[in-house]
């Protein structure tokens, strides 16, 4: 196992356990502009294994699986590396990962189905179903925790010495519960959106109250059965799941075992194992299943402004709408100890997209992997990553800190600082102790992060053009915005 570099670069806490390593990913392969329609050619099949090696060998993923259905068929299927560097196991289609966040599009679906059968309503406050909840959200309308925009806390990443606390550890529901009942809400909700596995977690104990089962027994009768998911699992360690990858992070000497998590941490945050042959029955099943009706998939969909009318691209259900160069996308991401994922489903073509892998989500992470396979799908060309020698001048124009919103993204600040023809990101601002990281200049104000080439950010100069006084950055299938400081 070679050496690697293992200077770290803790980012977004968008689900669990991220960080990200200074390493770019630039895959230009030229094909035919045509879209697909049937089985890929050989061509879209090799050029999608290249993207995907070039993605394992820049994030350090011992393995990777990628299946692609169109219309109920698979289209492209491919597992590569190992799922079991211990006992030199490879993977396969039917090896089980832990899915982290994509959980939350169970959690978002199944709150969804009881407010559809009556039993639940969304405009109503958190404390009318968990009435001992006492802390300053409990009068948060249920639609808040669903789409992230309630200001609770985010036990993994927003409250200090939490974090540390969570892995070889087995926390009860109450337990878990207390780390963020009475902290303080971070703004008044509905006023921004911040990413919190608290709101999830409080949505799945909602599911239990009111269905008097288990989340994870709602989930199996309401769910799995239905669909005909027979590889999908509730994360516990101390159950037998055949074929099961090992989940792994770096250390000094190359990878290393991922720290052991209990299921109750993430719960219906983030606890879910299944295949990759699993979540297209489940993603492609919720959208053309007779089980799931289509005034439920309106309601899936839905979104809810925010306080100052901008909208909301995270809907209801858990899940993420947005376009990928002219294809509507309905996706989610998944980070948790050892494991990263990304489910998409592109419904005009009616195709789904799955990757799972087992590391810690270095970066470049699988959605950045499934925005290049997409295109290759769609006939799309990938985009020329350039790296420019920038003026000074307009250095000077970038540099400076600037605060996310209303969008937080798991930090409220980021710092660019210009030095000799380059722009360097610095995660906290200016001011704060960590590494510069340099990004790839791609002219006209637009930047790319070296570590994950599909991280773009665009400054926006003032009506004067003397400096950028807004920044767009697009990340996760999300737009963020951010203002400048002064």
């Amino acid at each position: 196992m070679k050496t690697r570099d293992l200077r770290k670069i803790h980012l977004i806490p968008n689900c669990f356990a991220r960080s990200a390593r200074a390493v770019t990913l630039a895959v230009l392969i030229c094909l035919p502009l045509t879209a697909i329609t049937g089985e890929l050619d050989s061509s879209r099949q090799s050029a999608i294994e290249a993207i995907t090696k070039q993605f394992m060998e820049a994030g350090a993923y011992p393995s990777a699986v990628v299946l692609i259905d169109q219309g109920g068929e698979t289209i492209y299927a491919r597992a590569l590396g190992m799922a079991d560097l211990e006992n030199d196991m490879a993977a396969n289609m039917e090896t089980a990962y832990a899915i982290g966040s994509i959980t939350k599009s169970f959690t978002g679906l199944a709150i969804n189905l009881l407010a559809y059968r009556g039993k639940i309503d969304l405009e109503a406050p958190l404390n009318k179903y968990l009435p001992e909840y006492s802390g300053p959200g409990a009068s948060i309308k249920v639609r808040r925790l669903l789409d992230h925009t309630n200001g609770i806390p985010n036990y993994t990443g927003q409250i200090p010495g939490v974090r540390e606390k969570l892995s070889r550890t087995a926390w009860s529901r109450e337990e878990m519960v207390d780390f963020f009942e009475q902290q303080p809400l971070l703004f008044e909700p509905g006023a921004k959106f911040s990413y919190t596995n608290s709101g999830y977690y409080l949505l799945g104990l909602i599911v239990e109250a009111v269905s008097g089962m288990t989340y994870y027994e709602f989930l199996q009768q309401n769910v799995f059965d239905p669909l005909d998911m027979t590889r999908t699992y509730i994360g516990d360690d101390s159950e037998l799941i055949t074929n099961r990858a090992r989940g792994y992070a770096e250390g000094k000497l190359g990878f290393v075992n991922a720290p052991p998590w209990s299921y109750m941490i993430p719960f219906s945050a983030g606890s879910l194992v299944s295949t990759a042959g699993d979540l297209v029955k489940y993603r492609r099943g919720v959208f053309h299943s007779a089980d799931f009706p289509a005034e439920l998939r309106n309601m899936l969909l839905a979104t809810s402004a925010l306080n100052g009318g901008e909208p909301n691209i995270y809907a209801q259900s858990g899940l993420i709408e947005s376009n990928l160069e002219g294809h509507r996308k309905i996706s989610h991401g998944g980070d948790i100890w050892g494991y990263a994922a990304n489910h998409s489903f592109y419904p005009d073509e009616d195709i789904t997209i799955i990757i799972l892998t087992n590391n810690q989500a270095d970066a470049p992470v699988p959605s950045s992997l499934e925005q290049k396979i997409a295109r290759v799908v769609f006939g799309l060309p990938q985009p020329e990553i350039s790296d420019l020698t920038v003026n000074e001048d307009d250095l000077a124009r970038y540099a400076g800190n600037y605060y996310l919103h209303p969008y937080l993204f798991g930090m409220k600040r980021m710092g660019f600082i210009g030095q000799e023809g380059k722009l360097y990101i610095r995660f906290g601002g200016t001011d704060v102790e960590g590494p510069m990281i340099p990004m790839l200049a791609q002219g006209d104000g637009i930047f790319r992060a070296i570590f994950d080439d599909e991280w773009v950010f665009e400054f926006i100069l003032d009506e004067n053009g003397d400096k950028a006084g807004n920044l767009k950055s697009w990340y996760r299938d999300g737009t963020f915005l951010a203002t400048r400081e002064d």
